[in-house]
Formats: structure tokens, C-alpha cells, sequence
């Protein structure tokens, strides 16, 4: 059976060691993300990079917030624009 996939904006399911496959310009990497948090969007592929649950996490209080990286950035809506449209 295959692991589901999961990309930036999506919500982090269950608190784990997640695997972090870039569009073609860095190879696989590993993160540990909390449940409840948003997956980060890549400062380079942006919201072509996919995660997957590699280890899940019981004691999720153990594992701190995330943390910007060289890599990662925290995942933020795109405002729609119809504010600004009067």
C-alpha cells in the first residue's frame, strides 16, 4: 500500500518524520512536523514539493514547532484580491 502524499497547505495529519521530495532541484530530505500545523511550501519549487509520512511520532510534545530553513518556509494563503477590487 502506498502512503498518501501531502503538499504544502495541507494539514499535517499525524505528528511524525515526514520525507521531502523537491521538484528536481534538491534531492529527498527528512522533517519532523506536528500534527495540526500546516505543511511548508519550498522557498525554491514552492508548492511543487510533496511530503509523505516516513516514522510516525507518539509524544508530539517532544517535538518543537517548525522552523524556517534554507529549504522550507512556513506555508502562507495567498490573499485572493477581492478587497482590493472596489
Amino acid at each position: 500500500m502506498a502512503s498518501a502524499s501531502y503538499q504544502p497547505g495541507d494539514v499535517v495529519p499525524m505528528s511524525g518524520i515526514y520525507k521531502i521530495y523537491h521538484d528536481s532541484h534538491r534531492l529527498m530530505h527528512e522533517a519532523t512536523l506536528v500534527k495540526g500545523a500546516r505543511f511548508p511550501r519550498c522557498r525554491q519549487c514552492g508548492l511543487r514539493v510533496k511530503f509523505s509520512l516516513a516514522r510516525s511520532i507518539q509524544d508530539d510534545h517532544l517535538i518543537p514547532p517548525f522552523q524556517p530553513t534554507a529549504i522550507l518556509e512556513p506555508y502562507e494563503q495567498e490573499e485572493s484580491g477581492l478587497g482590493a477590487a472596489i
